[in-house]
């Protein structure tokens, strides 16, 4: 299972557009999730573009008053999609990835704001959905903007508050 996260930071530029597309195609990525699209719609001509073949499926998260927005992307063969809800700032899509024994699998694409009240309202909706789910495999995966120790990011002051809710995310 090949998993790719990144942080696009606006998927408009051809640049960049080329760019994941050539990162899917030399990595042979089974599932892309790009967060922080700036993208209010995507048609099947723009998610083809960026995937490379028309052998895909997605769901997306738009954006709100520009900023966000998830896209989850994946390749026919390798994912089976059964269900997807998505939330303000994140998508949970449950299904098959039907490489190796078909394993029951839930992925959760995640942007989260740097307003701390945002990122605890989504990590208790993504671990009230979790509550229900926990016989499944899980991946969280996204821009969580949030640190758990200050060696992780060099830039940023740790605050207890931040560092103390995403430990309890975990």
């Amino acid at each position: 299972m090949k998993i790719l996260s990144l942080n696009i930071r606006g998927v408009g530029g051809a640049n960049k557009r080329n760019y994941v597309r050539d990162l899917i195609s030399r990595e042979q990525m089974d599932m892309v999730c790009l967060q922080e699209t700036k993208c209010s719609d995507f048609s099947r001509e723009k998610v083809c573009l960026l995937w490379g073949t028309n052998e895909l499926d997605w769901v997306e998260n738009k954006v709100v008053n520009s900023a966000g927005g998830v896209i989850t992307m994946w390749s026919n063969r390798a994912f089976q999609l059964s269900s997807f809800v998505n939330g303000r700032n994140f998508s949970v899509l449950e299904g098959v990835w039907k490489r190796g024994i078909g394993t029951h699998v839930t992925i959760v694409n995640i942007y989260c704001s740097g307003s701390l009240r945002e990122k605890k309202e989504t990590w208790n909706e993504i671990n009230d959905f979790r509550q229900g789910q926990l016989s499944k495999a899980w991946c969280i995966i996204g821009d969580f903007n949030s640190v758990r120790r200050q060696e992780e990011r060099k830039s940023v002051v740790l605050t207890t508050d931040y560092s103390r809710e995403i430990k309890g995310f975990q």
